[in-house]
C-alpha cells in the first residue's frame, strides 16, 4: 500500500489532519469503473498526480475535500465580469494558478466538523457594474465657486469690477453728442487761434484734464464773465505762449477734446494708423492736455507697430517743421533755442528720437562689434530735423566718441549715396573743456545781398 502523507504537508488540499494516498499505477478501466475514474481524473495534487481516493476520520471517499477558507475563491463562471474591465478582443485574466475544488459531498454537509463555507463561495451575485461619474459644466463649477462662502477673514482681495454696462455707454454717447457736438448748456469757450476754431464746452468736463483745470482756476489763463442769468462763463485761449504744439490740427484738437466726453478705445487708435499724421498730432495734443491714459495707449500701439522696416514709412511724419534759415548770430541762437523747446514739448518728436536712439539700436544690437550697417541705413533716410538730434543724442548707446564718429561718417556716406548728391552736411569731433562730442556741421549759408 502506498505510504500516506498528511494534508498539512501540502498547501493545496483540505484539512491538515487528512491522509492522502498516491494513486496506484493506471489499469485499463472497466465499464463499471469508467465513470469513477473519469470523475476522479480532474483532481490533481501538487506534482500533478491523480488522487482517486482519500481516507480520513469519516471514511473512504473519492471526492477531495473543500478548499480551506484562506484559499477559497469564487468560480469565474459564477461572477460576471463587467464588459469594460477587459479591453476588446482580449481574453479575461486567469482567476487562479491551480484548479478550484468543488463543494463538499452531500454526506458531509451536516457534520459538525465541516469546514465553514465563506460568503464568497455561496454568493454568486455579480459585483455592481461601474457607473459613469457625473461631470459639472464649467459654468456650474464657476457658479459653485462663486456661491461658496469664504471663511478666510484674512483675505483682503476685492472682487473684480463689473463689466461696463449698456447704461454707461448710453450716458457717454449722450454726453458726447449733446455736450460736445451740439454744445448744449455750455459755460466755457475754448479759443485756438492757430486753427481758427472756437469750441463751446463745459468746465466740469474740461477739468478732467490737469492742464484745463489749472487754467480754469487761474485768473491769468482764463477769463470769467457773468451772464444775465447769474451763471459764470469761462473763456480759455490756447496759444503758443501756453506751449501749444505747432503740429496740432483741427481734427486732432476735436479728437482730444472729444476724448474728455467719450473716451477713445484701442480700436479707435488702431483705425488711425491709416492716417499717421493725424495720430501723431493727437498724441501731441493729448500730451499737452496731460491726458495720460490716452498718451499711454498711443505709445503702446506705436511700440508694437514700429520696427526696422515700418519706421521708414513713419519718418516723414515724425520730422518737425523746418525752422527758418538763420540770418545772423542772434537769430541763430534764437532758432536753436526754439528748436530745443519744440523738441521738449512735442511728444511725437521726443518719442521718435527715443525709439531711433535707444529702442531700435537695442533691437538690432547695432553697436556690438561695430555691427551698425542696418542702423546707418535707417539714419541715412532721416529728415534733417531728426538726423542732427539723433546723431548727437546722449542716449545713443555707443561705446565711445570714436565709435559715434565712425557711425556718423557711415551715415553720411549712405546719405550721399541715397540722395545721389552732396548736401554739404558733415560730422566732426568737438572738444570743449575736456569733453569730446560729435557734431553735425551744416554748410555755410550764402550771403544775402
Amino acid at each position: 500500500m502506498p505510504s500516506p502523507f498528511l494534508a498539512g504537508d501540502s498547501p493545496h488540499y483540505g484539512n491538515a489532519g487528512d491522509y492522502y494516498y498516491a494513486a496506484p499505477p493506471p489499469h485499463p478501466p472497466t465499464a463499471a469503473a469508467a465513470g469513477s475514474v473519469a470523475a476522479a481524473s480532474p483532481f490533481m495534487n501538487g506534482p500533478g498526480m491523480p488522487l482517486p481516493m482519500m481516507v480520513n476520520q469519516f471514511g473512504v471517499t473519492t471526492t477531495p475535500p473543500p478548499p480551506p477558507p484562506s484559499t477559497s475563491a469564487t468560480s469565474p463562471a459564477a461572477v460576471s465580469t463587467p464588459p469594460m474591465l477587459h479591453p476588446p478582443n482580449m481574453p479575461p485574466q486567469q482567476q487562479g494558478y491551480y484548479p478550484q475544488h468543488p463543494p463538499p459531498p452531500p454526506h458531509l454537509l451536516g457534520h459538525p466538523q465541516q469546514i465553514p463555507t465563506t460568503a464568497a463561495t455561496n454568493n454568486s451575485t455579480p459585483p455592481p457594474s461601474l457607473q459613469p461619474v457625473s461631470m459639472m459644466s464649467p459654468s456650474i463649477v464657476a457658479a459653485t465657486i462663486a456661491t461658496t462662502p469664504n471663511n478666510n477673514n484674512n483675505s483682503s482681495t476685492p472682487p473684480p469690477p463689473p463689466p461696463p454696462s449698456a447704461m454707461d455707454q448710453e450716458y457717454c454717447d449722450f454726453l458726447y453728442h449733446a455736450g460736445f457736438l451740439q454744445g448744449r448748456l455750455a459755460d466755457t469757450l475754448v479759443d485756438i487761434p492757430s486753427i481758427h476754431k472756437t469750441y463751446p464746452l463745459h468746465a466740469l468736463v474740461l477739468a478732467r484734464s490737469p492742464t484745463f483745470h489749472r487754467m480754469l482756476v487761474s485768473d491769468q489763463t482764463s477769463k470769467r464773465t457773468v451772464s444775465n442769468g447769474g451763471r459764470k462763463r469761462y473763456t480759455i485761449r490756447l496759444t503758443a505762449q501756453q506751449h501749444l504744439p505747432s503740429s496740432v490740427t483741427e481734427e486732432a484738437v476735436a479728437a482730444a477734446l472729444g476724448h474728455l466726453y467719450r473716451p477713445m478705445t484701442h480700436q479707435d487708435v488702431m483705425y488711425l494708423f491709416a492716417r499717421p499724421r493725424t495720430l501723431l498730432s493727437i498724441l501731441d495734443m493729448a500730451d499737452f492736455l496731460e491726458m495720460q491714459p490716452l498718451t499711454s495707449m498711443i505709445y503702446e500701439a506705436l511700440s508694437h507697430e514700429w520696427n526696422v522696416e515700418t519706421i521708414l514709412f513713419w519718418l516723414p511724419y515724425l520730422a518737425p517743421p523746418a525752422p527758418p534759415a538763420p540770418t545772423s548770430t542772434a537769430n541763430t541762437t534764437s532758432t536753436s533755442s526754439t528748436s530745443a523747446k519744440e523738441e521738449g514739448r512735442s511728444a511725437s518728436l521726443a518719442f521718435g528720437i527715443h525709439y531711433l536712439t535707444q529702442t531700435l539700436p537695442h533691437q538690432l544690437d547695432a553697436f556690438y562689434n561695430d555691427n551698425f550697417m542696418d542702423l546707418a541705413h535707417v539714419y541715412a533716410h532721416l529728415p534733417l530735423g531728426l538726423l542732427e538730434p539723433c546723431i548727437e543724442a546722449e542716449g545713443l548707446n555707443v561705446r565711445d566718441p570714436m565709435q559715434r564718429l565712425a557711425f556718423a561718417k557711415q551715415v553720411m556716406a549712405n546719405r550721399q549715396q541715397w540722395m545721389e548728391m552732396d548736401d554739404g552736411l558733415s560730422v566732426a569731433l568737438r572738444f570743449n573743456n575736456g569733453e569730446v562730442a560729435v557734431k553735425v556741421i551744416h554748410p555755410p549759408q550764402p550771403a544775402q545781398s
